[in-house]
C-alpha cells in the first residue's frame, strides 16, 4: 500500500505546518508547531472525520499554539468555531483524545516512514 505524505505551511510565519499523511483509503492531518505535533485529524473512507487527537503536553502550550490549534480545528474537524474553553469542554466528554504524540514510537514518530497508519492503527 502506497503512503503518501505531504507538507504545507499553516498560517503566517514558517513555524507551523499542516502534514497530509494518506495510506490507502485513511487520511491524517497532522498540525506541527515549531518541532512539536499538536493534533491529528483522521479521516476515513469518502472524507469522513473519524477523531481529532491532541498531545497532551503541547495543545495548549502558547497563545501562538491555541491560535494555530484552533484555526486547525476550524478547519478539519466538524466543530467551529474552537476556542480553548470549548477544547477543554470536548475533552471533558471524551469528542477529543489526549496522547502523547511526540514520544517515541507516538504518531509524530512515524509520519512518512512507518506509519500508524500502515500497521493497522488507522481503522
Amino acid at each position: 500500500m502506497e503512503n503518501i505524505v505531504k507538507v504545507k505551511k499553516f498560517g503566517p510565519g514558517s513555524n507551523h505546518h499542516v502534514i497530509t499523511e494518506k495510506t490507502g483509503n485513511i487520511t491524517a492531518h497532522y498540525l506541527q508547531s515549531y518541532d512539536s505535533i499538536i493534533a491529528q485529524a483522521l479521516f476515513g473512507p469518502g472524507g469522513d472525520f473519524r477523531r481529532l487527537i491532541l498531545d497532551g503536553r503541547t495543545w495548549d502550550y502558547s497563545r501562538t499554539t491555541a491560535k494555530h490549534r484552533n484555526a486547525f480545528m476550524d478547519r478539519y474537524t466538524p466543530w467551529a468555531p474552537n476556542d480553548t474553553n470549548s477544547t477543554t469542554k470536548r475533552i471533558g466528554a471524551g469528542d477529543i483524545l489526549l496522547d502523547d504524540l511526540n514520544a517515541p514510537f507516538g504518531v509524530g514518530y512515524f509520519i512518512g516512514h512507518n506509519s500508524f497508519l500502515n500497521v493497522g492503527g488507522g481503522s
